[in-house]
């Protein structure tokens, strides 16, 4: 019988995020007689290690590898000052995240490591200078820079360091790539974690809402980057029209 393949699973978020949720998903569905799955995230605390924890998957903590943070949904233009501290700590960490990263490697000796974000870049390259095989999923936007130095930077990483390359939308393949490289998987949810026999009535009275109120669901975060601030102007224009009108956002705890 052959033995599993060994695959290192590299998570940047530390909150209870998409990439999270999508993450402990993808672990879920392994074949684990033909897959071992091993988990490591970058920024570790209670939150995240307890989050795959309770699913019945270990987290093995593993900071100093280097997040190229803030590379999307914001203008990230150097014409900002504030723009400067991200690069300059980007650019000082780069080389020790890899190291940080190889030494990962070394003592997991995984069969493959799937990054789960583009904001891993330097682990991209430092994967690829290793000759170690990889996924890639970009799960984000390229951001809006002026010069777009960080996106041509990120673009030729995808282009020539994965050995497979995933974007969550097509969307997003086009505006990184356009049909260069990549494939699109869309992110999925269990079903079954969902009770469609819920009692809707009760449900609403449990949540003190109208049993007549239109209701608007925000899975998204506090985070300006997850579009709150549209939202909240989109509710305003809405609530004018339709008075009677609820936000559930079950999700905005951090």
């Amino acid at each position: 019988m052959n033995k599993p393949k060994k695959i290192l699973y590299i998570q940047h978020s530390n909150v209870g995020s998409g990439s999270a949720a999508s993450l402990l998903y993808l672990l879920q569905g392994l074949d684990r007689k033909k897959f071992t799955p091993i988990l490591s995230v970058v920024s570790p605390n209670d939150f995240i290690i307890d989050y795959y924890r309770n699913k019945g998957f270990e987290v093995l903590p593993c900071k100093g590898i280097t997040l190229w943070n803030q590379t999307t949904a914001t203008n990230t233009s150097l014409f900002l000052p504030k723009n400067w501290i991200t690069l300059i700590r980007v650019i000082a960490m780069w080389k020790s995240g890899k190291r940080q990263l190889l030494k990962l490697i070394n003592e997991i000796k995984p069969d493959l490591v799937h990054l789960n974000s583009v904001v891993l870049s330097s682990s991209a390259s430092a994967l690829k200078e290793a000759n170690v095989p990889f996924v890639w999923h970009v799960r984000e936007q390229p951001p809006k820079e002026l010069l777009g130095i960080r996106n041509a930077i990120l673009k030729k990483l995808m282009l020539s360091c994965p050995n497979e390359l995933i974007f969550i939308s097509n969307a997003g393949r086009q505006a990184w790539l356009g049909n260069k490289r990549g494939k699109v998987i869309y992110n999925f949810v269990d079903l079954f974690d969902f009770d469609r026999k819920i009692d809707q009535k009760k449900s609403r009275e449990n949540l003190n809402l109208p049993p007549d109120a239109p209701i608007i669901l925000y899975l998204g975060g506090l985070r300006k980057i997850k579009g709150i601030l549209s939202l909240l102007k989109s509710l305003k224009m809405i609530k004018q029209k339709i008075p009677n009108v609820r936000c559930l956002m079950p999700d905005c705890i951090y």
